[in-house]
Protein backbone atom coordinates (compact mmCIF):
# COMPACT_ATOMS: atom_id res chain seq x y z
CA UNK A 1 0.00 0.00 0.00
CA UNK A 2 1.42 3.63 -0.98
CA UNK A 3 -0.20 6.46 0.86
CA UNK A 4 -0.60 9.47 -1.57
CA UNK A 5 -1.07 13.37 -0.91
CA UNK A 6 -1.11 12.44 2.54
CA UNK A 7 -2.66 14.98 5.08
CA UNK A 8 -2.67 15.60 8.81
CA UNK A 9 -5.74 13.77 8.73
CA UNK A 10 -3.81 10.05 7.41
CA UNK A 11 -2.15 9.92 11.11
CA UNK A 12 -2.89 7.33 12.70
CA UNK A 13 -2.70 3.00 12.70
CA UNK A 14 -2.44 0.93 9.98
CA UNK A 15 -2.18 -2.94 9.65
CA UNK A 16 -3.14 -5.94 6.95
CA UNK A 17 -4.55 -8.90 8.08
CA UNK A 18 -4.32 -12.57 6.26
CA UNK A 19 -3.15 -15.99 7.76
CA UNK A 20 -0.26 -14.54 9.68
CA UNK A 21 0.02 -12.65 12.52
CA UNK A 22 -1.14 -8.89 12.39
CA UNK A 23 1.10 -6.29 13.13
CA UNK A 24 0.08 -2.52 13.35
CA UNK A 25 2.14 0.40 12.02
CA UNK A 26 1.58 3.58 13.35
CA UNK A 27 2.29 6.46 10.85
CA UNK A 28 2.65 10.17 12.12
CA UNK A 29 1.77 13.02 9.02
CA UNK A 30 3.83 15.99 10.76
CA UNK A 31 2.27 19.13 10.22
CA UNK A 32 3.64 22.82 11.03
CA UNK A 33 0.00 24.45 11.63
CA UNK A 34 -2.14 21.20 13.23
CA UNK A 35 -0.29 19.81 16.15
CA UNK A 36 -3.21 17.39 17.63
CA UNK A 37 -6.54 16.30 15.89
CA UNK A 38 -9.72 15.33 18.16
CA UNK A 39 -10.44 12.00 16.92
CA UNK A 40 -13.44 9.90 17.12
CA UNK A 41 -13.09 6.05 15.22
CA UNK A 42 -12.55 7.40 11.67
CA UNK A 43 -13.79 11.04 12.32
CA UNK A 44 -12.09 13.92 13.57
CA UNK A 45 -13.95 16.56 15.01
CA UNK A 46 -12.96 20.28 16.06
CA UNK A 47 -14.40 19.49 19.79
CA UNK A 48 -16.06 16.71 21.73
CA UNK A 49 -18.98 16.51 23.68
CA UNK A 50 -18.20 13.86 25.92
CA UNK A 51 -20.91 11.88 29.06
CA UNK A 52 -19.88 10.03 31.54
CA UNK A 53 -20.64 8.75 35.18
CA UNK A 54 -18.34 9.24 38.52
CA UNK A 55 -15.96 6.44 38.73
CA UNK A 56 -15.97 6.33 35.29
CA UNK A 57 -12.43 5.42 33.47
CA UNK A 58 -13.05 8.23 30.42
CA UNK A 59 -11.12 8.08 27.59
CA UNK A 60 -10.56 11.40 25.23
CA UNK A 61 -9.28 10.45 22.12
CA UNK A 62 -7.65 12.64 19.82
CA UNK A 63 -4.03 12.40 17.83
CA UNK A 64 -0.96 14.04 17.48
CA UNK A 65 0.91 14.70 14.56
CA UNK A 66 4.52 14.33 15.61
CA UNK A 67 5.70 12.07 19.14
CA UNK A 68 7.59 14.82 20.34
CA UNK A 69 4.13 16.55 20.77
CA UNK A 70 3.81 18.04 24.15
CA UNK A 71 0.43 19.05 26.07
CA UNK A 72 -1.00 21.02 28.85
CA UNK A 73 -4.91 20.81 30.08
CA UNK A 74 -6.56 23.77 30.91
CA UNK A 75 -9.39 23.40 33.05
CA UNK A 76 -12.37 26.46 33.20
CA UNK A 77 -13.67 27.62 36.20
CA UNK A 78 -17.64 26.49 37.30
CA UNK A 79 -17.55 30.20 39.88
CA UNK A 80 -19.65 32.72 38.25
CA UNK A 81 -18.40 36.31 37.45
CA UNK A 82 -14.64 35.11 37.47
CA UNK A 83 -13.32 37.44 34.92
CA UNK A 84 -12.54 35.43 31.93
CA UNK A 85 -8.57 35.91 31.68
CA UNK A 86 -8.18 34.16 35.10
CA UNK A 87 -11.03 31.60 33.97
CA UNK A 88 -8.86 28.36 33.52
CA UNK A 89 -6.22 26.64 35.21
CA UNK A 90 -3.65 23.82 33.83
CA UNK A 91 -4.38 20.60 35.57
CA UNK A 92 -1.90 18.55 33.50
CA UNK A 93 1.07 18.68 32.13
CA UNK A 94 2.27 15.76 29.97
CA UNK A 95 5.76 17.00 30.31
CA UNK A 96 5.30 16.69 34.35
CA UNK A 97 2.51 13.63 34.37
CA UNK A 98 2.43 13.12 38.31
CA UNK A 99 1.66 16.44 39.17
CA UNK A 100 -2.33 15.01 38.51
CA UNK A 101 -1.76 10.83 38.57
CA UNK A 102 -5.66 10.43 37.68
CA UNK A 103 -4.50 11.74 34.40
CA UNK A 104 -2.76 10.07 31.89
CA UNK A 105 -1.64 10.79 28.15
CA UNK A 106 -0.48 8.66 24.94
CA UNK A 107 0.31 10.39 21.51
CA UNK A 108 -1.34 7.54 20.02
CA UNK A 109 -4.73 7.59 21.95
CA UNK A 110 -5.09 10.65 23.44
CA UNK A 111 -6.08 11.48 27.42
CA UNK A 112 -7.21 9.04 30.09
CA UNK A 113 -9.36 10.18 32.99
CA UNK A 114 -9.52 7.74 35.83
CA UNK A 115 -12.37 7.73 39.29
CA UNK A 116 -13.99 10.25 37.45
CA UNK A 117 -16.16 12.91 39.64
CA UNK A 118 -19.02 15.00 39.28
CA UNK A 119 -16.30 17.89 40.06
CA UNK A 120 -14.87 16.93 36.86
CA UNK A 121 -17.49 18.75 34.77
CA UNK A 122 -16.54 21.10 32.78
CA UNK A 123 -14.81 22.82 29.40
CA UNK A 124 -11.03 21.85 28.82
CA UNK A 125 -8.43 23.13 26.74
CA UNK A 126 -5.95 21.15 25.01
CA UNK A 127 -2.94 23.44 24.24
CA UNK A 128 -0.34 21.56 22.06
CA UNK A 129 3.51 22.68 22.08
CA UNK A 130 6.24 21.63 19.40
CA UNK A 131 9.05 24.04 18.01
CA UNK A 132 10.04 22.47 15.51
CA UNK A 133 8.92 19.90 12.83
CA UNK A 134 11.44 17.67 10.96
CA UNK A 135 13.80 20.85 10.85
CA UNK A 136 11.03 23.18 10.18
CA UNK A 137 9.97 25.91 12.62
CA UNK A 138 5.95 25.48 13.67
CA UNK A 139 4.42 28.43 12.92
CA UNK A 140 0.73 28.70 13.34
CA UNK A 141 -1.71 30.85 12.59
CA UNK A 142 -4.00 31.87 15.17
CA UNK A 143 -7.91 33.34 14.72
CA UNK A 144 -7.79 36.81 16.85
CA UNK A 145 -10.03 35.22 19.69
CA UNK A 146 -7.88 31.73 19.98
CA UNK A 147 -4.72 34.35 19.84
CA UNK A 148 -6.41 36.38 23.04
CA UNK A 149 -7.22 33.21 24.63
CA UNK A 150 -3.96 31.71 24.25
CA UNK A 151 -2.61 34.95 25.58
CA UNK A 152 -4.56 34.47 28.80
CA UNK A 153 -2.79 30.72 29.97
CA UNK A 154 0.69 30.84 27.66
CA UNK A 155 3.48 33.09 27.66
CA UNK A 156 3.64 35.44 24.26
CA UNK A 157 6.81 33.89 22.68
CA UNK A 158 5.01 30.53 22.62
CA UNK A 159 1.91 31.40 20.70
CA UNK A 160 3.57 30.29 17.13
CA UNK A 161 4.26 26.85 18.13
CA UNK A 162 0.95 26.15 20.28
CA UNK A 163 -2.33 24.75 18.89
CA UNK A 164 -5.78 24.60 20.77
CA UNK A 165 -8.30 22.08 21.24
CA UNK A 166 -11.68 22.19 23.14
CA UNK A 167 -13.85 19.45 24.42
CA UNK A 168 -16.59 19.55 26.91
CA UNK A 169 -17.34 16.93 29.60
CA UNK A 170 -20.31 16.20 31.91
CA UNK A 171 -19.79 13.55 34.36
CA UNK A 172 -23.54 12.61 34.91
CA UNK A 173 -24.33 12.70 38.94
CA UNK A 174 -24.22 15.15 42.35
CA UNK A 175 -22.57 15.35 45.35
CA UNK A 176 -22.46 16.90 48.25
CA UNK A 177 -20.21 18.46 50.84
CA UNK A 178 -19.47 20.90 53.96
CA UNK A 179 -21.41 18.69 56.90
CA UNK A 180 -19.16 20.39 59.72
CA UNK A 181 -17.62 18.13 62.46
CA UNK A 182 -20.55 18.84 65.32
CA UNK A 183 -21.45 22.59 64.85
CA UNK A 184 -22.25 24.20 68.48
CA UNK A 185 -25.34 25.69 68.44
CA UNK A 186 -25.72 29.28 67.34
CA UNK A 187 -22.70 28.45 64.88
CA UNK A 188 -23.40 28.94 61.10
CA UNK A 189 -23.73 26.01 58.71
CA UNK A 190 -22.89 26.30 55.02
CA UNK A 191 -23.86 23.25 52.68
CA UNK A 192 -23.28 22.58 49.40
CA UNK A 193 -24.76 20.03 46.22
CA UNK A 194 -23.43 20.35 42.71
CA UNK A 195 -24.91 18.37 40.17
CA UNK A 196 -23.87 18.13 36.44
CA UNK A 197 -26.18 15.95 34.39
CA UNK A 198 -27.70 16.51 30.33
CA UNK A 199 -31.18 15.30 31.46
CA UNK A 200 -32.49 17.44 34.04
CA UNK A 201 -33.62 20.98 33.17
CA UNK A 202 -33.48 22.73 36.41
CA UNK A 203 -31.77 22.99 39.74
CA UNK A 204 -31.74 20.68 42.67
CA UNK A 205 -33.83 20.85 45.80
CA UNK A 206 -33.04 20.86 49.56
CA UNK A 207 -35.26 18.77 51.80
CA UNK A 208 -35.00 18.00 55.90
CA UNK A 209 -36.26 15.30 57.85
CA UNK A 210 -38.82 15.67 60.51
CA UNK A 211 -40.96 13.33 62.32
CA UNK A 212 -40.94 10.63 59.91
CA UNK A 213 -41.32 12.97 56.54
CA UNK A 214 -38.93 14.83 54.50
CA UNK A 215 -39.76 18.41 53.98
CA UNK A 216 -38.64 21.02 51.06
CA UNK A 217 -36.34 23.67 52.48
CA UNK A 218 -37.97 27.10 52.18
CA UNK A 219 -36.18 30.45 52.34
CA UNK A 220 -36.61 31.90 55.85
CA UNK A 221 -34.28 34.29 58.02
CA UNK A 222 -32.45 31.89 58.89
CA UNK A 223 -32.26 29.86 56.05
CA UNK A 224 -31.36 31.12 52.29
CA UNK A 225 -30.04 29.00 49.08
CA UNK A 226 -28.10 30.38 46.45
CA UNK A 227 -28.33 28.46 43.78
CA UNK A 228 -25.81 28.98 40.37
CA UNK A 229 -26.00 27.58 37.07
CA UNK A 230 -22.77 27.80 34.46
CA UNK A 231 -23.29 27.17 30.80
CA UNK A 232 -25.97 26.70 28.39
CA UNK A 233 -25.51 22.97 27.45
CA UNK A 234 -23.34 21.39 30.22
CA UNK A 235 -26.64 21.93 32.58
CA UNK A 236 -24.28 21.94 35.67
CA UNK A 237 -25.77 23.55 39.13
CA UNK A 238 -24.31 24.44 42.41
CA UNK A 239 -26.81 25.19 45.22
CA UNK A 240 -25.69 26.53 48.54
CA UNK A 241 -27.79 25.99 51.98
CA UNK A 242 -26.72 28.68 54.33
CA UNK A 243 -28.43 27.95 58.11
CA UNK A 244 -27.56 30.49 60.21
CA UNK A 245 -27.85 30.27 63.95
CA UNK A 246 -28.13 26.12 64.32
CA UNK A 247 -29.82 25.17 67.16
CA UNK A 248 -30.73 22.00 69.35
CA UNK A 249 -34.26 21.78 68.68
CA UNK A 250 -33.69 23.16 65.04
CA UNK A 251 -34.97 20.40 62.25
CA UNK A 252 -32.04 20.97 59.83
CA UNK A 253 -30.03 18.23 60.97
CA UNK A 254 -30.20 15.52 58.36
CA UNK A 255 -30.98 16.74 55.34
CA UNK A 256 -31.09 15.84 51.31
CA UNK A 257 -30.07 17.18 47.74
CA UNK A 258 -32.09 15.97 44.79
CA UNK A 259 -34.77 16.38 42.68
CA UNK A 260 -36.85 14.71 44.75
CA UNK A 261 -36.79 12.29 47.99
CA UNK A 262 -37.13 8.64 46.21
CA UNK A 263 -35.53 8.37 43.11
CA UNK A 264 -31.54 7.40 42.60
CA UNK A 265 -30.55 11.20 42.07
CA UNK A 266 -30.50 12.25 45.92
CA UNK A 267 -27.78 12.64 48.01
CA UNK A 268 -27.78 12.69 51.78
CA UNK A 269 -25.53 14.86 54.11
CA UNK A 270 -25.85 15.35 58.02
CA UNK A 271 -24.56 16.55 60.88
CA UNK A 272 -25.08 16.57 65.18
CA UNK A 273 -25.24 20.23 66.73
CA UNK A 274 -23.41 20.05 70.13
CA UNK A 275 -24.31 22.10 73.33
CA UNK A 276 -22.17 24.42 74.67
CA UNK A 277 -20.47 23.80 77.54
CA UNK A 278 -19.79 27.21 79.04
CA UNK A 279 -18.62 26.01 82.87
CA UNK A 280 -16.97 28.97 84.54
CA UNK A 281 -12.87 28.92 83.42
CA UNK A 282 -11.85 28.43 87.09
CA UNK A 283 -13.95 26.17 89.22
CA UNK A 284 -12.90 27.01 92.33
CA UNK A 285 -12.23 30.63 93.43
CA UNK A 286 -11.11 31.85 96.71
CA UNK A 287 -12.85 35.58 97.40
CA UNK A 288 -11.97 37.99 100.45
CA UNK A 289 -14.94 40.36 101.50
CA UNK A 290 -14.59 43.60 100.19
CA UNK A 291 -13.04 42.48 97.00
CA UNK A 292 -14.20 42.36 93.31
CA UNK A 293 -13.90 39.42 91.66
CA UNK A 294 -14.60 38.63 87.85
CA UNK A 295 -16.00 35.30 86.90
CA UNK A 296 -15.66 34.66 82.98
CA UNK A 297 -17.20 31.86 80.33
CA UNK A 298 -17.26 31.41 76.78
CA UNK A 299 -19.78 33.08 74.75
CA UNK A 300 -19.92 31.73 71.22
CA UNK A 301 -22.72 32.99 69.61
CA UNK A 302 -24.80 36.03 70.57
CA UNK A 303 -28.20 33.84 69.49
CA UNK A 304 -27.06 31.90 72.56
CA UNK A 305 -27.99 32.75 75.94
CA UNK A 306 -26.26 33.02 79.08
CA UNK A 307 -27.28 32.59 82.79
CA UNK A 308 -25.01 32.91 85.82
CA UNK A 309 -26.45 30.48 88.58
CA UNK A 310 -25.67 30.37 92.63
CA UNK A 311 -26.28 27.26 94.49
CA UNK A 312 -28.69 26.23 91.24
CA UNK A 313 -30.60 29.05 90.96
CA UNK A 314 -30.90 32.16 88.42
CA UNK A 315 -28.20 34.69 89.68
CA UNK A 316 -29.64 38.41 90.53
CA UNK A 317 -26.60 40.32 90.05
CA UNK A 318 -24.86 42.25 87.27
CA UNK A 319 -23.92 40.28 84.12
CA UNK A 320 -21.80 42.01 81.17
CA UNK A 321 -22.26 40.06 77.68
CA UNK A 322 -20.01 40.98 75.66
CA UNK A 323 -20.18 40.12 71.61
CA UNK A 324 -19.59 36.58 70.71
CA UNK A 325 -16.14 34.77 70.79
CA UNK A 326 -15.41 37.24 73.69
CA UNK A 327 -16.19 36.58 77.43
CA UNK A 328 -19.34 37.55 79.87
CA UNK A 329 -18.90 38.56 83.33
Amino acid sequence: MTLTNTTRDDTGFYNCSGNWEQEDRYVYVSSTENLSLMRNQNYIFPRFNLTATTRDSISIHFITTHPNVTISIFKQTREIGVEPQKAFRKIFDSSSPTVNSRWSFHPRNGLTIKNSTVSDSSIYYVVSYLRFVNGKRVDIKHEKTTDEFLSWIIPPDELNYSSVMQFSLIVEGMEVEGAPDDPVEGSNVTLICTTSAYFHNGPPSWFYYDNGHHHQVTLKTDVQIKTEREWKDLLFYKSQLYLTNVTLKGPYKKLKCGYDTENSTVKEISFTIKEINNDPVNNSINLEKGIAQILSCNRLSQHVPIHWLKDGNQFSGTVTRQKPGQLCH
